[in-house]
């Protein structure tokens, strides 16, 4: 008995739930007002298409199979109406096939307006580019197989290929024309037979490879009119790279002047500057590529190094206990001081800024290291400082004649009480 209690609720709660849903649905009955619409659309395309002149159909032909074809994977006419009659189809599965049905009738493209883009793009296609710059063919011919893709894909629709039609139209804007280089050549060629001889090797070298450099942009295959403005004023401005050939008489003649000049009289310091900026003068005068500013820099230097000679000084004499700046008899020219050297510390010490000070009697040497490996040694005699002090004692004594005699004696001080003894036992006798 329990049993059959049990299986009756079972199947009035089945019952009850079929009725629930079913009631639900009836009461929600989904709206199909733009299903139906889209249908109407569908066949009015359909019968447009078929009674349009063979030929000169109504719609493109690519673009309506595409759509038939759509139409068709959703049941066709017939499919759709059967939606339109279920009345039990929810909502959601009206308004996915109202959507599929519009996204079909979008890619439809009318005959004329498709005819229209494509006579655009072929005479686009024809047009000669050979006269533009090449990176402006390459933007025109990449946008024009942008512009083919969408035209040739069978769903691109009505509105996709009128925008097409505008973008074949403004692709020519893309294309540069390229600029007469006729002006730029006979400027090139006066620059290229101008007579450089009395220039710089060195100058002429920079002045040739920029006139390879500029025809090169001549006969770049993008020379646009910017460009050739630019190229024409970098032509006029190669005259400025080339650089006359310098005057060394002067040069000359002051470093014959300086041979005059024996080393034994003056410091080492001093005539090792002298002897570089020898050294410099001359490569100056063997160089053909010199500027004239570079002879005249090096005429001034070969002057100072003349003016900055020292003469030799046999021995520099200091007391015990001072101080000496060594500096004061160095010349460096255009070198620098590496280290200073005392060869006997006991007799004098020098510190790293070339400070030298005394410290006992003696005679040594204070070596310079110099950067351009000059090595300068100055002779310091250290003079003993006095550490007696020296009393005078002045006095007069009698003698047999009516003179007077004057006598004065040196003595230390802590032996001229005993001095004085034998000098005061003589006056006490005169008394």
């Amino acid at each position: 008995m329990n049993k059959l209690k049990k299986a009756l609720l079972l199947i009035v709660l089945v019952f009850t739930t079929i009725s629930s849903a079913f009631c639900f649905r009836v009461l929600a009955d989904s709206d199909k007002t733009q299903l139906i619409q889209a249908k109407n659309d569908v066949e009015t395309i359909i019968n447009n298409q078929d009674t349009s002149v063979s030929g000169n159909t109504y719609y493109n032909i690519t673009a309506y199979r595409a759509f038939v074809e759509a139409i068709d994977n959703l049941g066709g006419l017939v499919g759709i109406q059967i939606v339109i009659d279920d009345a039990l189809a929810i909502q959601i599965d009206v308004d996915n096939l109202t959507l599929d049905i519009n996204t079909a009738m979008n890619g439809l493209v009318l005959y004329d307006t498709y005819n229209l883009a494509l006579n655009n793009l072929l005479q686009a296609r024809s047009l000669n580019i050979s006269i533009y710059t090449l990176d402006s063919q390459t933007l025109y011919l990449s946008e024009l197989e942008r512009i083919e893709i969408t035209l040739y894909n069978p769903t691109s629709g009505e509105a996709a290929i009128q925008t097409l039609i505008t973008s074949i139209s403004d692709a020519d804007d893309l294309l540069v024309l390229l600029a007469n280089k006729s002006q730029l050549l006979v400027l090139y060629n006066q620059l290229r037979s101008a007579d450089t001889s009395d220039s710089t090797m060195v100058s002429k070298i920079a002045y040739n490879l920029e006139l390879n450099r500029l025809y090169d942009l001549i006969y770049s295959p993008n020379l646009d009119d910017d460009l050739a403005n630019s190229i024409l004023l970098q032509l006029n401005e190669t005259v400025y790279l080339l650089e006359g050939l310098a005057d060394y008489s002067n040069l000359q003649d002051y470093y014959e002047e300086t041979l005059n000049y024996r080393q034994e009289d003056y410091s080492i310091s001093s005539f090792q500057a002298l002897t570089d900026a020898q050294q410099d003068a001359l490569y100056t005068l063997s160089n053909p590529n010199t500027s004239q500013q570079d002879v005249d820099n090096m005429e001034t230097t070969l002057l100072e190094s003349v003016s900055n000679l020292q003469q030799k000084i046999e021995k520099l004499y200091i007391m015990e206990g001072e101080s000496v700046d060594i500096n004061q008899y160095v010349t460096l020219g255009s070198t620098n001081i590496i280290y200073y050297v005392s060869h006997d510390g006991t007799i004098l010490s020098v510190d790293n800024a070339g400070l030298v000070t005394a410290k006992n009697y003696g005679e040594t040497n204070v070596l310079i290291y110099l950067e351009n490996g000059a090595i300068e040694s100055i002779t310091v005699y250290v003079k003993a400082k006095p550490k007696t002090a020296v009393y005078v004692l002045t006095f007069s004594i009698p003698v047999a004649s009516a003179s007077i005699a004057m006598c004065m004696i040196y003595v230390k001080k802590d032996s001229w009480k005993s001095v004085a003894k034998p000098f005061k036992k003589i006056l006490k006798k005169r008394k």
